[in-house]
């Protein structure tokens, strides 16, 4: 609900703060940006109006940096205490921080805000654990992808309803010594849903991380039994660990151009945020779709399944880099091309990544071992932002997404080795009639 009105509330707090008389946060990081500017602009002309891109990627990177502290915690949390409680604790931390929200009239108040939010962040880690938990081998692929469709749902209606709750502004009324912002409405209803999520899981959500006998599914593969958890545990923390590289070289890349997408329609087409929010809902449907038929009738029991799903979004991440980074006032529909692709990105390569890892996992310390997978992604998402504004803030949008599309074609290459090598491995196993894979 928050991504679209990122550029307007990072230039209303900058039109407060910098025109208010005494210090303050917001003025003080102004001043070190005004700085560094005057230090490099005999090698580039920076835009004042880049300073909302780079201010927008600081804060970004700040949330996604503490999910990544937060996330092996969280999975850890998770496995000793149990999911349910892990979860409402962490709905809690949620309420509170939309709650700080709803009154943030300054920038640093905001930005505490976000800051609760990130130590907090853990639904999609613990909802894939908890579907992974209730799911046998053989549907939990399809089990995953009503997450990742559940994410394209809001990634679809929240974008939108936030952009249209900006139409009410509350700024400047007063409610027991709080001050509301004019995107106060906003937060209120995204306050009112999360408490009635945290409700509804109160009281229908029981607890699924206990110890079961699991019959072991009829139609299991060679190659499951192979990555299943009595393989040998340095195979497996090998795989964790190359998925892990390729969640946090995707997501470094992935982030920074998703957060940077609505300031770079910002800067060439002056998008409002309704306008930021219909094309967020474009790609949210587009996603949803894919999910829903594509990828759940792709979906197998075989976790290189997932390795040639997530390489598919790969390459279709690869052309929105150099799609976006044509995109110019004259060429309009580039821009929803490359957002074409970031759906079917988005659609794939997190979800199916996540897929496989949680099919070679131990279940019994499987939260642990989510959270590490999905604190490599955090630690991606959170350097992304911050350093592909500051190469828009340095370079301009053309010189930065070619540059994003370069490294990203490494990446690409990194990644189909390891699906490549994934397949000699199997192969290999198969004609030497090995009961596991070495």
């Amino acid at each position: 609900m928050i991504l679209p009105l990122f550029p307007e509330m990072i230039n209303f707090y900058r039109s407060r703060e910098v025109d208010s008389a005494g210090p303050s946060t917001l003025g003080f990081v102004l001043q070190q940006l005004n700085t560094l500017k005057r230090q490099v602009s005999q090698y580039a002309v920076v835009s004042p109006r880049f300073d909302t891109i780079l201010l927008g990627g600081m804060v970004g990177s700040l949330f996604s940096f503490l999910q990544f502290i937060a996330s092996p915690i969280i999975g850890k949390m998770s496995d000793s205490k149990g999911r349910r409680y892990t979860l409402l604790a962490t709905m809690w931390g949620n309420i509170l921080s939309t709650f700080i929200w709803v009154f943030a009239s300054s920038f640093s108040t905001f930005l505490l805000a976000r800051v609760v939010g990130g130590l907090s962040e853990g639904n999609v880690q613990l909802s894939i654990a908890i579907m992974s938990d209730v799911t046998s081998d053989a549907n939990r692929s399809k089990a995953l992808a009503l997450v990742g469709i559940a994410f394209s749902v809001g990634f679809t209606v929240g974008p939108a309803i936030g952009a249209f709750m900006t139409r009410y502004n509350a700024s400047g009324i007063s409610v027991g010594g709080g001050v509301f912002n004019p995107f106060s409405v906003a937060a209120g209803l995204c306050l009112l849903l999360l408490v009635v999520e945290t409700i509804f899981l109160y009281a229908y959500l029981p607890e699924t991380n206990v110890v079961k006998d699991k019959k072991e599914t009829p139609g299991a593969t060679t190659e499951l039994k192979n990555l299943a958890v009595s393989a040998d545990p340095q195979v497996t923390a090998r795989r964790l660990k190359n998925a892990s590289i390729a969640h946090f070289a995707h997501l470094f890349l992935f982030s920074g151009m998703e957060f940077s997408l609505t300031f770079l329609t910002f800067e060439l087409f002056s998008y409002s945020a309704a306008q930021n929010g219909r094309l967020l809902g474009f790609i949210g449907i587009f996603a949803s779709l894919i999910q829903g038929g594509y990828i759940r009738r792709k979906k197998s029991l075989e976790p290189l399944n997932d390795l040639s799903l997530a390489n598919q979004g790969v390459t279709t991440c690869l052309l929105s880099f150099i799609l976006l980074a044509a995109v110019t006032t004259k060429r309009p529909a580039l821009l929803w091309a490359g957002g074409a692709c970031l759906a079917f990105t988005s659609a794939t390569v997190v979800n199916c990544l996540t897929a496989y890892c949680s099919k070679i996992c131990d279940p019994a310390t499987r939260g642990s071992q989510m959270g590490q997978f999905r604190s490599w992604g955090q630690l991606g998402r959170s350097m992304g932002p911050i350093l592909i504004c500051g190469m828009y803030w340095f370079l301009g949008k053309t010189t930065t997404y070619s540059v994003m599309a370069v490294l990203y074609a490494v990446f690409f290459a990194y990644f189909g080795g390891v699906v490549k090598g994934y397949e000699r491995t199997l192969s290999n196993a198969n004609k030497s009639g090995a009961k596991k894979v070495q």
